[in-house]
C-alpha cells in the first residue's frame, strides 16, 4: 500500500479536523492521502479518489452533521465497507465530530458503523488518535 490512511471527510470539516489530522498524522510518520494534496488542477476526481481508497491501509471517517448532507463522502464511506465486508479486515475507522446528539443520529443513520469502535473528535485528543492509528498500523502490519 502507498498510504497508510485516507481521509474521508466532508468539505466543511476541513479546516478545523481534517487539516490539524492530516498534520499531526504526518508528523508522525503516517503516510496520508489527503484530497487537496492529491488532485490536482485539471484531474479526475473520481480516479483519484478510487486510486487513493485503493492504495490506502484505512479510511478515517470524519463523521459529522455536514458529512451526512453529503454524497460524495458517503460514497467513499460505502466504499471503503464494501471493501472491508469483502476482506474481513478493518479499514474503517469512524471519528465523530459533534456533540452527543449528533453522534446518535449518525450512528441510527449508519446501522453497519454502528457497532465499530469510533473515537469521538477533539482537538486536545489529536495526540491519542494518532496513537490509536499507529497501533492499527503495527497491527495490521
Amino acid at each position: 500500500m502507498e498510504y497508510d490512511v485516507f481521509i474521508c471527510h466532508a468539505s466543511e470539516e476541513k479546516t478545523t479536523v481534517v487539516v490539524p489530522l492530516a498534520k499531526a498524522l504526518n508528523d508522525a510518520g503516517i503516510r496520508v492521502w489527503l484530497d487537496e494534496e492529491k488532485i490536482g488542477w485539471g484531474d479526475s476526481v473520481t480516479k483519484e479518489i478510487n486510486d487513493g481508497l485503493a492504495k490506502s491501509k484505512f479510511v478515517v471517517v470524519v463523521l459529522s452533521a455536514a458529512f451526512m448532507k453529503k454524497k460524495w463522502p458517503a460514497k467513499e464511506m460505502n466504499a471503503v465497507l464494501n471493501k472491508e465486508i469483502a476482506s474481513d479486515i478493518t479499514c474503517a475507522l469512524p471519528l465523530i465530530v459533534g456533540d452527543s446528539s449528533d453522534k446518535k443520529i449518525i450512528l441510527e443513520t449508519y446501522p453497519l458503523l454502528a457497532d465499530k469502535h469510533y473515537k469521538e473528535w477533539s482537538p486536545s485528543d489529536i495526540g491519542t488518535i494518532v496513537g490509536a492509528l499507529k497501533a492499527m498500523l503495527s497491527r495490521y502490519a
